[in-house]
C-alpha cells in the first residue's frame, strides 16, 4: 500500500513560510514527508539520516533544527533522536477510528515522553478532553510523572557534564601552565599561557590524548636541533612545535638533521579548542 503525506494548500500561504529562506523551506518540507514521517507527527530520525537524504551536512541540518525549534515549529530530542512536529494535528488531525489505532500503536514507541504529554495537550486544545485523548490514544495521564522523572535525570546529566567540563578545563589550564613554562625555560623565551593563538594549539594536541610527558619531549628535540641555527631557531616557538607536525616531531630520530625541505613541510595552522 502506498503512503502519502498531505500538504495543505494553505502551507504556501503562510505568513511564517513566507519569511523562510529556500534552504529552509526545502527543509522544513523534507521533516513533513520524509520517509520517516508517522500518523501522530512524531518520530525518530537521525541527523546523519538527514544529512544523506537532504545532502546538507550534519553542522547545517543541527542549524535548520534550532531553527524551527526557536520558532516553535518542531520539538527535537538529540538523545532519541525525536522529532515531533508541533501543528501536525492541525493540518492531519482525525476521528477515523482506524487511524485513531494506528496511532495507539505508535505512541506506544515514542521514546520521549515528553513528547506524549505535548501530543496530549495538542490534542486538547483541537477540541478533545484530556479523558478522551486517554481513551483515543491509550495514553496513561499518570505519564507526567513519568516526564518529571525524566526531566531530573536529564538534569543531572547535565550537571555533571557541566561539572566534568569545569574539571577539564582545570587540568587543561595546569597543563598549559607546565607546558609553556617549561618551553621558557629551555629557550629563553616568554611565551604567554593566556594567548589565545598558543592555548588553542596546546589544547588541540592534549584532546588528541598528547600528554605534558610529549610537549617536552618535542620542545626538546626541536630545541636541540634548531636553537644554533640562524634560520630556524625562530620556529622554536608554539605554533610550530605545537602544530599538525606535533606527532611526527615527537616520533622523529634524535640525532642532528638537515632542514633541507623544512619550509615545503612546515605547516602554519590555526587549528585548537579555545575556552
Amino acid at each position: 500500500m502506498a503512503i502519502f503525506r498531505k500538504i495543505h494548500i494553505s502551507f504556501w500561504n503562510d505568513s511564517f513560510l513566507g519569511e523562510l529562506t529556500p534552504e529552509q523551506k526545502y527543509f522544513y518540507m523534507y521533516l513533513i514527508t520524509n520517509p520517516n514521517t508517522t500518523i501522530c507527527g512524531i518520530y525518530e530520525l537521525p541527523k546523519r539520516k538527514m544529512a544523506f537524504e537532504t545532502g546538507y551536512n550534519t553542522e547545517t541540518i543541527t542549524k535548520l533544527l534550532d531553527f524551527f525549534v526557536e520558532e516553535n515549529k518542531i520539538k527535537y530530542n538529540a538523545k532519541n533522536n525525536e522529532i515531533f512536529i508541533t501543528n501536525w494535528l492541525k493540518y492531519n488531525g482525525t476521528k477515523n477510528p482506524k487511524v485513531t489505532k494506528l496511532i495507539q500503536n505508535e505512541i506506544k514507541l515514542i521514546k520521549t515522553k515528553g513528547f506524549i504529554k505535548d501530543f496530549i495537550d495538542i490534542s486538547i486544545q483541537y477540541g478533545y478532553s484530556i479523558y478522551s485523548v486517554s481513551e483515543r490514544y491509550g495514553v496513561e495521564i499518570e505519564v507526567e510523572e513519568e516526564i518529571e522523572v525524566e526531566e531530573e535525570i536529564e538534569v543531572e546529566v547535565e550537571i555533571e557534564v557541566e561539572v566534568e567540563e569545569e574539571k577539564k578545563k582545570e587540568i587543561y589550564k595546569e597543563q598549559r601552565l607546565e607546558i609553556i613554562d617549561y618551553l621558557n625555560t629551555q629557550t629563553n623565551k616568554n611565551y604567554k599561557i593566556s594567548s589565545a593563538k598558543t592555548k588553542s594549539f596546546i589544547n588541540a594536541r592534549l584532546n588528541e590524548g598528547f600528554t605534558v610527558d610529549d610537549f617536552k619531549k618535542v620542545i626538546d628535540i626541536k630545541n636541540n636541533e634548531w636553537k644554533d641555527k640562524e634560520d630556524m631557531k625562530m620556529y622554536i616557538r608554539p605554533e610550530t612545535l605545537f602544530g599538525t607536525k606535533f606527532e611526527s616531531y615527537l616520533n622523529q630520530n634524535t640525532a642532528p638533521a638537515s632542514n633541507n625541505g623544512f619550509y615545503n613541510d612546515l605547516i602554519e595552522n590555526k587549528e585548537g579548542v579555545i575556552e
